[in-house]
Protein backbone atom coordinates (compact mmCIF):
# COMPACT_ATOMS: atom_id res chain seq x y z
CA UNK A 1 0.00 0.00 0.00
CA UNK A 2 0.92 3.29 -0.97
CA UNK A 3 0.46 6.98 0.85
CA UNK A 4 0.53 10.52 0.33
CA UNK A 5 1.25 13.54 2.29
CA UNK A 6 0.26 16.63 0.95
CA UNK A 7 2.88 18.71 2.97
CA UNK A 8 3.40 21.79 1.07
CA UNK A 9 1.57 24.82 2.00
CA UNK A 10 2.64 27.74 4.03
CA UNK A 11 0.59 27.30 7.28
CA UNK A 12 0.23 31.77 7.27
CA UNK A 13 -2.63 31.53 9.90
CA UNK A 14 -0.40 29.66 12.37
CA UNK A 15 2.79 32.11 11.94
CA UNK A 16 5.55 29.58 12.33
CA UNK A 17 8.70 29.61 11.08
CA UNK A 18 8.74 26.24 10.08
CA UNK A 19 6.30 23.52 7.95
CA UNK A 20 3.22 22.46 9.77
CA UNK A 21 3.77 18.99 10.02
CA UNK A 22 7.58 19.75 12.01
CA UNK A 23 5.15 21.05 14.75
CA UNK A 24 6.24 18.64 17.76
CA UNK A 25 3.22 17.89 20.20
CA UNK A 26 3.99 15.93 23.39
CA UNK A 27 7.95 16.23 22.20
CA UNK A 28 7.35 14.30 19.15
CA UNK A 29 6.52 16.15 15.13
CA UNK A 30 3.23 15.75 13.70
CA UNK A 31 5.82 14.39 10.89
CA UNK A 32 7.08 11.71 13.37
CA UNK A 33 3.91 10.89 14.15
CA UNK A 34 2.39 9.94 10.52
CA UNK A 35 5.37 7.91 10.25
CA UNK A 36 5.08 5.54 12.78
CA UNK A 37 1.44 4.77 12.45
CA UNK A 38 1.65 4.59 8.66
CA UNK A 39 4.89 2.11 9.76
CA UNK A 40 1.99 0.25 11.59
CA UNK A 41 -0.62 -0.19 8.82
CA UNK A 42 2.45 -1.48 6.29
CA UNK A 43 2.74 1.33 3.73
CA UNK A 44 5.57 0.28 1.66
CA UNK A 45 6.11 3.84 0.26
CA UNK A 46 5.10 7.22 0.62
CA UNK A 47 5.16 10.31 -1.40
CA UNK A 48 5.36 13.78 0.37
CA UNK A 49 4.59 16.64 -1.27
CA UNK A 50 7.01 19.71 -0.18
CA UNK A 51 7.24 23.25 -0.93
CA UNK A 52 7.17 25.26 1.77
CA UNK A 53 11.08 25.16 3.57
CA UNK A 54 11.11 21.80 1.89
CA UNK A 55 15.03 21.60 2.70
CA UNK A 56 13.84 21.96 6.74
CA UNK A 57 11.91 19.05 5.81
CA UNK A 58 13.73 16.87 3.97
CA UNK A 59 16.03 16.92 6.89
CA UNK A 60 13.19 15.97 9.08
CA UNK A 61 12.66 12.93 6.72
CA UNK A 62 16.31 11.85 6.74
CA UNK A 63 16.55 12.03 9.91
CA UNK A 64 13.38 10.09 11.43
CA UNK A 65 14.35 7.39 8.84
CA UNK A 66 11.24 5.50 8.18
CA UNK A 67 11.95 1.59 7.27
CA UNK A 68 9.30 2.63 4.08
CA UNK A 69 10.50 4.23 1.27
CA UNK A 70 9.78 7.97 1.70
CA UNK A 71 9.84 10.10 -2.09
CA UNK A 72 9.72 13.61 -1.74
CA UNK A 73 7.97 15.48 -4.94
CA UNK A 74 8.69 19.09 -4.64
CA UNK A 75 5.70 21.31 -5.99
CA UNK A 76 7.19 24.53 -6.87
CA UNK A 77 3.46 25.97 -7.33
CA UNK A 78 3.35 25.52 -3.33
CA UNK A 79 1.66 28.83 -2.87
CA UNK A 80 -1.38 27.57 -5.50
CA UNK A 81 -3.73 25.71 -4.22
CA UNK A 82 -3.45 22.03 -2.64
CA UNK A 83 -5.03 20.17 -6.16
CA UNK A 84 -2.13 21.27 -8.24
CA UNK A 85 0.53 19.20 -5.14
CA UNK A 86 -2.18 15.73 -5.45
CA UNK A 87 -1.71 16.21 -8.84
CA UNK A 88 1.69 16.03 -8.92
CA UNK A 89 1.71 12.90 -6.14
CA UNK A 90 -0.68 11.18 -8.43
CA UNK A 91 1.66 11.10 -11.52
CA UNK A 92 3.96 9.20 -9.44
CA UNK A 93 1.55 6.90 -7.88
CA UNK A 94 1.60 2.96 -8.65
CA UNK A 95 -1.60 2.48 -10.33
CA UNK A 96 -1.89 -0.61 -9.08
CA UNK A 97 -2.31 -0.09 -5.47
CA UNK A 98 -4.60 1.51 -3.30
CA UNK A 99 -3.44 4.62 -1.88
CA UNK A 100 -4.06 6.42 1.63
CA UNK A 101 -4.63 10.40 1.33
CA UNK A 102 -3.32 12.63 4.14
CA UNK A 103 -3.36 16.24 5.23
CA UNK A 104 -0.30 16.17 7.23
CA UNK A 105 -1.24 18.97 9.99
CA UNK A 106 -3.76 16.29 11.90
CA UNK A 107 -2.50 14.62 15.05
CA UNK A 108 -4.86 11.78 15.41
CA UNK A 109 -5.60 8.69 17.13
CA UNK A 110 -3.82 5.61 15.48
CA UNK A 111 -6.90 3.41 14.80
CA UNK A 112 -8.62 6.00 12.87
CA UNK A 113 -5.85 5.39 10.14
CA UNK A 114 -5.62 1.96 10.53
CA UNK A 115 -8.96 1.40 10.13
CA UNK A 116 -8.90 3.86 7.14
CA UNK A 117 -6.39 1.49 5.39
CA UNK A 118 -8.23 -2.06 6.16
CA UNK A 119 -11.26 -0.63 4.62
CA UNK A 120 -12.54 -1.60 0.93
CA UNK A 121 -12.84 0.36 -1.82
CA UNK A 122 -12.82 4.15 -1.53
CA UNK A 123 -13.34 5.98 1.67
CA UNK A 124 -13.37 8.44 4.20
CA UNK A 125 -13.59 9.49 7.75
CA UNK A 126 -15.52 11.65 9.19
CA UNK A 127 -16.65 12.93 12.66
CA UNK A 128 -20.22 13.92 13.36
CA UNK A 129 -19.51 15.47 16.73
CA UNK A 130 -18.08 18.70 15.48
CA UNK A 131 -17.96 22.45 16.18
CA UNK A 132 -20.01 24.03 13.85
CA UNK A 133 -18.62 27.16 12.12
CA UNK A 134 -16.92 28.37 8.47
CA UNK A 135 -13.70 25.93 8.96
CA UNK A 136 -14.56 22.65 8.91
CA UNK A 137 -14.96 21.08 5.76
CA UNK A 138 -18.56 19.54 6.22
CA UNK A 139 -19.49 16.06 5.06
CA UNK A 140 -23.47 15.27 4.19
CA UNK A 141 -24.74 12.00 3.53
CA UNK A 142 -28.15 10.61 2.20
CA UNK A 143 -28.98 7.18 2.43
CA UNK A 144 -25.51 6.10 2.17
CA UNK A 145 -24.02 8.99 -0.68
CA UNK A 146 -22.01 11.93 -0.35
CA UNK A 147 -23.83 14.86 -1.60
CA UNK A 148 -21.94 17.34 -0.19
CA UNK A 149 -18.35 18.26 0.67
CA UNK A 150 -17.43 21.40 1.28
CA UNK A 151 -17.12 24.27 4.05
CA UNK A 152 -20.80 25.43 3.29
CA UNK A 153 -23.90 23.85 3.29
CA UNK A 154 -27.22 25.08 1.73
CA UNK A 155 -29.77 25.13 3.98
CA UNK A 156 -31.85 23.58 1.82
CA UNK A 157 -29.97 20.78 1.52
CA UNK A 158 -31.53 17.52 1.75
CA UNK A 159 -29.31 15.13 3.96
CA UNK A 160 -29.47 12.72 6.97
CA UNK A 161 -26.24 12.77 8.35
CA UNK A 162 -23.55 14.98 8.76
CA UNK A 163 -20.21 15.26 9.79
CA UNK A 164 -16.63 16.73 9.80
CA UNK A 165 -14.24 15.56 7.41
CA UNK A 166 -10.96 14.42 9.14
CA UNK A 167 -8.76 14.80 6.10
CA UNK A 168 -8.14 11.22 5.49
CA UNK A 169 -9.25 9.07 2.51
CA UNK A 170 -8.57 5.69 1.10
CA UNK A 171 -8.45 5.30 -3.41
CA UNK A 172 -8.66 2.36 -4.50
CA UNK A 173 -6.09 1.80 -7.28
CA UNK A 174 -8.93 1.30 -9.63
CA UNK A 175 -10.22 4.91 -8.84
CA UNK A 176 -6.22 6.88 -8.89
CA UNK A 177 -6.69 7.68 -12.44
CA UNK A 178 -10.46 9.13 -12.00
CA UNK A 179 -9.17 11.16 -8.93
CA UNK A 180 -6.09 12.41 -11.16
CA UNK A 181 -8.61 13.83 -14.12
CA UNK A 182 -11.32 14.77 -11.35
CA UNK A 183 -7.82 16.95 -10.22
CA UNK A 184 -7.26 18.54 -13.69
CA UNK A 185 -10.84 19.22 -14.35
CA UNK A 186 -10.92 21.02 -11.27
CA UNK A 187 -8.03 23.26 -12.05
CA UNK A 188 -9.46 23.80 -15.38
CA UNK A 189 -12.73 24.69 -14.20
CA UNK A 190 -11.61 26.72 -11.03
CA UNK A 191 -8.10 27.87 -11.52
CA UNK A 192 -5.39 27.00 -10.02
CA UNK A 193 -5.54 27.76 -6.95
CA UNK A 194 -8.48 25.21 -6.02
CA UNK A 195 -8.06 23.25 -3.22
CA UNK A 196 -7.85 19.36 -3.56
CA UNK A 197 -11.15 19.12 -1.63
CA UNK A 198 -12.96 20.77 -4.31
CA UNK A 199 -11.84 17.87 -6.68
CA UNK A 200 -12.93 15.52 -4.40
CA UNK A 201 -16.32 16.94 -3.89
CA UNK A 202 -16.96 16.99 -7.97
CA UNK A 203 -15.65 13.83 -8.27
CA UNK A 204 -18.00 12.25 -5.45
CA UNK A 205 -20.90 14.72 -6.65
CA UNK A 206 -20.77 14.07 -10.36
CA UNK A 207 -20.90 9.88 -9.22
CA UNK A 208 -17.54 9.41 -10.31
CA UNK A 209 -16.09 8.79 -7.43
CA UNK A 210 -18.39 6.80 -4.78
CA UNK A 211 -17.09 7.10 -1.11
CA UNK A 212 -18.22 5.01 2.05
CA UNK A 213 -17.84 6.95 5.38
CA UNK A 214 -15.78 5.82 8.33
CA UNK A 215 -17.00 7.84 11.67
CA UNK A 216 -14.39 8.38 14.58
CA UNK A 217 -16.50 7.22 16.81
CA UNK A 218 -15.22 9.44 19.43
CA UNK A 219 -11.56 8.75 18.82
CA UNK A 220 -9.49 12.10 19.49
CA UNK A 221 -7.67 13.95 16.70
CA UNK A 222 -7.36 17.43 15.42
CA UNK A 223 -6.73 19.80 12.26
CA UNK A 224 -3.74 21.95 13.23
CA UNK A 225 -4.63 25.42 11.76
CA UNK A 226 -4.78 28.33 14.36
CA UNK A 227 -2.31 29.61 17.68
CA UNK A 228 -5.07 27.53 19.74
CA UNK A 229 -5.03 24.58 17.92
CA UNK A 230 -1.16 23.92 19.17
CA UNK A 231 -2.71 24.57 22.99
CA UNK A 232 -5.57 22.50 22.75
CA UNK A 233 -3.72 19.61 21.05
CA UNK A 234 -0.81 19.51 23.87
CA UNK A 235 -3.25 20.16 26.65
CA UNK A 236 -6.08 18.10 25.16
CA UNK A 237 -6.15 15.86 22.57
CA UNK A 238 -2.83 14.38 22.86
CA UNK A 239 -3.30 13.31 26.75
CA UNK A 240 -7.42 11.72 25.25
CA UNK A 241 -5.02 10.11 22.42
CA UNK A 242 -2.42 8.39 25.24
CA UNK A 243 -5.20 7.96 27.61
CA UNK A 244 -6.81 5.15 24.95
CA UNK A 245 -3.49 4.58 24.31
Amino acid sequence: MQAVLLAAGVGQRLGIDRPKCLLEIGGKSLLKRHFEVLESVGIDKLFVVTGHLRQMLAQAISQAAPKFTVEQIYNPNYRQGSAVSLVAALQRADQSQPLLLMDADVLYEPSLLTELARAGGNALLIDPDFEPGPEPVKVCIKDGQVVEFSKSVDSDLDYDQIGESVGFFRIASGSLSTLAGCCDQAIVDHGVAVPHETALRDGMLSGQLSMNTLQTNARPWLEIDFPQDIERAINQVLPAIDDRG
